[in-house]
């Protein structure tokens, strides 16, 4: 990390590294402080946590899970575990991790246990500047191919990389599409 090459200079230096969802508003508040802007921030923070409270509602006695795998690009070599806050995204909306319990981080996966975890869908990071051909059309077709059941009922969703692989603002703001989404596998 480049914070040792600031110390020396006396640079201050902040690092926001939100874990949670909930811990997502808290950072925003600690910045405003930071930088003066302390009511914006405020405003902001609330906002976002009436949007997780929103999202967070009981579920039905009884109902399943929505199993979800995530895909970290087009090719299925890496999904993430539990300890990323996309985890936290798929649990407030009624669903779990396919491959939360891995060791790793971003556990590397192969066909074979995709298909063995069975999920309900599929949510594959996107980059919407790339040249190269649509990351979650790639998925879906190979995931067609392999059997995948969610792929043949066409639950196999791209969404922006920037957004779902970063905590900030933006992902609280995109958990209601994926709740959405997940609804949609209930079914």
């Amino acid at each position: 990390m480049q914070v040792e090459y600031l110390e020396p200079l006396n640079v201050p230096v902040f690092i926001s590294a939100p874990m949670t969802l909930d811990d997502i508003p808290d950072s925003i508040e600690v910045i405003g402080i930071l930088l003066g802007t302390r009511d914006t921030a405020s405003a902001k923070a609330q906002s976002l946590r009436d949007q997780l409270h929103q999202l967070d509602k009981p579920r039905p006695p009884g109902e399943r899970p929505v199993r979800v795998m995530i895909q970290l690009g087009p090719n299925p070599d890496f999904s993430l575990n539990d300890s990323h806050i996309l985890s936290d995204v798929i649990r407030l909306c009624g669903g779990v991790n396919v491959f939360g319990d891995s060791p790793a981080i971003a556990p590397r996966i192969n066909t074979e246990s995709v298909l063995a975890t069975k999920p309900d869908l599929v949510i594959v990071g996107t980059d919407r500047q790339s040249k190269q051909p649509d990351a979650a059309s790639v998925a879906l077709s190979f995931w067609k191919k392999a059997g995948l059941d969610a792929a043949n009922h066409g639950r196999v969703y791209g969404l922006d990389a920037d957004v779902i692989f970063r905590p900030g603002p933006r992902l609280i703001e995109q958990a209601g599409s994926i709740c959405k989404l997940m609804d949609q596998a209930r079914l």
